[in-house]
């Protein structure tokens, strides 16, 4: 044999080597699995209960939250239609995850914020920080908002998937639900060609933002085939299209206040694009906009009336051409932009502009272009206590695809636990 049959033989050795470890280590898991899951059926026949099946659909923040809270005295089935669990969790906080926030308060979810409190008030931002710091996540808290120390979001999906094989709860991927349906007292989950069973059904399949991410939609579906209704379903946290041509704007920061009524104000950076504005602020009131017109505050630090002499003073001392007087206030290039309407400075005129800058929004971003949806399973038909269906037993709820969400900084998370684990908790 020459010297490169002598590698060769020598690596497909070493193949066969890994195939067996990896074989091994795939049977001493089930192994672990089953023993764990013979402790826990031991347990609960010993304090003579019987062990329930409850079945996750989506393996997402939620669900992945459900099938743990769920675990204790039943065997729980995670069904995720995607090759990995979490990917959405991958992509929050711009990969660092900004899973609760310190500071929680009603005005903080939109639209059913009663009805979100009365599920937060169950498993809060405290309970949640418990609950990760026990997985391995410790907390590091900027401005409020709470993330992993390591500033990874990897971290927290990961600490999740190993809490639900430490629990013995099964996840199986590519797992694409199909239908759902009543069966003597649980129901028949059928994907495709493959069918389960379970006494209790726990739906958190996310909503219709990022459909690479999982998000397709689909349990809306179910929740409608149990006779729910469901609250039109919109893009929410995403950019505004303007109707003005901004493309000179494009790239441009500035620190600015927001408003779509002159009542809800947010103030933080925003971003000028190609045909649209972004950034916090623009994101959380980007479900306020229809057929309406933004408004921008440019020196939300200053008054009006001091705004107007300060431009005043600059009139007088440096020049009387717009451009010029705003060199050292505002983005050169907002400042061209401005002055093509005022060649000449309006100390008066300039203030008011600057401090109410007008746009009119067009449209916002689509399901792809947005972090969260707004809209979903009316709440008016889920108990808070539970998150169980008051149209169907047994059938519970958790996530997105609930009518709730937040603002930016870990709240629309926080619903996610909160609800997860209301839901699988009580299931």
């Amino acid at each position: 044999m020459n010297a490169t049959g002598v590698v060769m033989t020598a690596a497909i050795k070493n193949v066969r080597r890994q195939v067996r470890k990896r074989n091994w280590l795939k049977q001493l898991r089930r192994q672990e699995r089953a023993k764990i899951r013979s402790q826990k059926t031991a347990k609960i026949q010993k304090v003579g209960k019987q062990m329930g099946k409850v079945i996750v659909i989506g393996a997402g923040a939620s669900g992945m939250m459900a099938a743990a809270a769920a675990s204790g005295n039943n065997e729980v089935l995670v069904l995720e239609q995607l090759p990995e669990a979490g990917k959405k969790i991958l992509a929050t906080g711009n990969g660092k995850c900004n899973f609760t926030n310190t500071n929680v308060a009603e005005s903080d979810f939109h639209g059913n914020s009663d009805f979100a409190m009365k599920v937060y008030n169950r498993f809060n931002n405290r309970d949640t920080i418990a609950f990760f710091e026990k997985a391995g996540i410790k907390c590091r808290v900027r401005e409020g908002m709470c993330y992993p120390y390591s500033f990874q979001a990897k971290a927290v999906r990961d600490a999740l998937t190993a809490l639900l094989y430490r629990k013995a709860v099964t996840i199986e991927y590519e797992r694409k639900v199909t239908s759902v349906a009543v069966k003597d007292n649980g129901f028949n989950v059928m994907c495709g060609n493959e069918s389960y069973s379970c006494d209790k059904l726990i739906v958190a399949t996310g909503g219709k933002a990022v459909k690479s991410l999982g998000s397709t939609g689909f349990g809306y579906d179910i929740a409608k085939s149990f006779g729910h209704k469901i609250i039109k379903v919109k893009p929410g946290l995403t950019r505004l299209y303007i109707k003005e041509n901004i493309k000179e704007l494009k790239g441009v920061r500035c620190i600015a206040s927001v408003s779509a009524n002159g009542i809800d104000i947010e103030t933080g950076e925003i971003i000028f694009l190609e045909d649209s504005v972004s950034g916090i602020p623009v994101m959380q009131l980007s479900s306020l906009f229809e057929g309406r017109k933004l408004y921008i505050d440019f020196f939300p630090d200053m008054r009006k009336e001091e705004l107007k002499n300060e431009l005043l003073r600059r009139t007088q001392e440096i020049s009387v051409k717009t451009h010029r007087i705003l060199i050292g206030l505002l983005n050169e290039k907002l400042a061209a932009y401005i002055a093509k309407d005022m060649k000449l400075a309006d100390a008066a005129k300039l203030a008011g502009m600057l401090k109410s800058f007008e746009l009119e929004v067009t449209g916002t971003g689509d399901f792809e272009d947005c972090q969260i949806c707004t809209g979903g399973v009316d709440v008016s038909e889920i108990y808070p206590e539970t998150m169980e269906s008051k149209l169907h037993r047994g059938l519970y709820f958790a996530g997105e695809i609930v009518d709730v969400d937040g603002r930016c900084g870990g709240y629309n998370l926080q619903w996610a636990w909160s609800s997860g684990y209301v839901a699988g908790k009580s299931s």
